[in-house]
């Protein structure tokens, strides 16, 4: 009787140990280990393809967004990033049709949509919003840590560090009275003005490029915020920084400056003093805001050689 019930015991245990071992089967298929040599990457916006640049080949990434196509002068200037598939919607069925390991989200995705992600196995890395150094150099080191390349971060960081003290550099040897300049970044498409306060990349890009962000006198919330004519005259700013259109004519926000009677008669206006900037770069959220705070201050080097000689 003993013996059978020692046998019936382990009987018993063998069975537990088969389904426990199913178990880990089943659910190391729906979480599997994805080795650092077979990435399969996701980024969901123009500035991780940014970061992703600095430590994996465009073969690592199973697509892009399609404003990558758009938004990412990096992207724009690779063909090998251009032959990459492209999607417009982040769901979660698109996701899990490209059978990535490893997805990079913003804040703006849904918890939801990542929790359905989660279910089927993929990695999901998660980045705060970053608008400024520190919050750029905390997304490099979070990518970089993601893609199994912690052993560049240190080097892709000092790089980065290094562009931006030359870039100081060149900023400290402008004329005495650069840095009293006062800019606004302005965008309207009709329907009514947008300026941006503290808290945006633009807003590092113009302080980079060693001018003064005229919106935060304005005492408005941090971020884009809505802007009226009034603003705009009350500001009155040296200069007015717009996104460029890519086939070189006037862009709408242009248009409707020079139209209004108010905003006609703004300095900047009147004078010509306009500084456009690429929409790859006036929207920069990664180490391209250097690339960004660089152009803009050649742009106004520019504008005011012409002026000069006017």
């Amino acid at each position: 009787m003993k013996r059978f019930q020692t046998l019936s015991t382990i009987a018993s245990l063998c069975l537990m140990a088969v389904i426990a071992l199913l178990k880990l089967q089943a659910g190391s298929q729906e979480r599997p280990v994805v080795p650092s040599e077979a990435l399969r990457i996701l980024p969901t916006s123009s500035d991780q393809v940014d970061i992703l640049s600095l430590f994996v080949e465009p073969s690592d990434l199973v697509a892009i967004p399609s404003q990558a196509l758009v938004y990412s002068r990096i992207a724009m200037g690779d063909e090998r990033f251009k032959a990459l598939p492209s999607y417009d919607r982040f769901i979660a069925e698109t996701v899990i049709e490209r059978e990535p390991n490893l997805v990079i989200v913003s804040p703006f995705i849904s918890a939801d949509t990542k929790s359905q992600i989660k279910k089927f196995g993929i990695q999901v890395l998660s980045l705060e919003a970053r608008h400024d150094w520190s919050g750029l150099e905390d997304a490099i080191r979070s990518i970089g840590e993601a893609v199994g390349r912690s052993d560049l971060v240190a080097g892709v960081l000092a790089k980065q560090r290094v562009r931006l003290k030359k870039l100081a550099e060149k900023v400290a040897l402008s004329p005495s009275n650069f840095d009293r300049l006062r800019v606004l970044s302005y965008t309207n498409f009709g329907t009514g003005g947008w300026g941006a306060g503290e808290g945006l990349s633009i807003d590092f890009v113009i302080k980079s490029a060693g001018l003064k962000n005229a919106a935060v006198e304005l005492n408005r919330e941090d971020g884009a915020f809505s802007m009226s004519f009034e603003d705009l005259i009350q500001l009155d700013p040296d200069y007015i920084i717009l996104t460029a259109n890519a086939e070189g004519g006037v862009t709408t926000t242009e248009q409707t400056l020079l139209a209004n009677k108010l905003t006609a008669a703004l300095r900047a206006v009147k004078t010509g003093s306009i500084l456009r900037l690429p929409a790859n770069l006036m929207s920069a959220s990664s180490q391209e805001m250097i690339t960004a705070a660089a152009v803009l201050h050649d742009l106004w080097l520019e504008a005011e050689k012409k002026r000069d000689q006017h």
